[in-house]
């Protein structure tokens, strides 16, 4: 979390969205929401590709529910990879714990 808000340039994703919407982070409170693993590890790159691009479908699918839901999500994720709904659903739960206004039942 601490390098998404530092200034390196190819991990500092969080400060830049902040910085955006002209938000100071050393005035923020935040707090982290993780789930996982989802996933066992791969350690062959191409295995490691494919959870990867199955996760960023997850991402998406909880980004697009959490806008419709009226929060503020500052970057947009895209993924074109299909959603395994089973698995999500299981990740939405979490979710769905921490933050209210998510509805109880996911919109197709």
């Amino acid at each position: 979390m601490g390098q998404h808000l530092g200034f390196a340039e190819n991990s500092s994703m969080l400060r830049r969205h902040l910085a955006k919407k002209k938000v100071d982070p050393v005035r923020c409170s935040f707090r982290l929401i993780a789930v996982g693993p989802i996933y066992p590890e791969e350690m062959k790159i191409d295995g490691h590709w494919k959870r990867r691009d199955l996760v960023a479908a997850m991402e998406k699918a909880l980004a697009d529910e959490m806008t419709k839901a009226g929060y503020q999500v500052m970057n947009s994720v895209k993924s074109r990879i299909r959603l395994d709904a089973r698995r999500y659903a299981k990740v939405r739960r979490v979710f769905r714990s921490k933050l209210s206004k998510l509805p109880e039942k996911r919109d197709k």
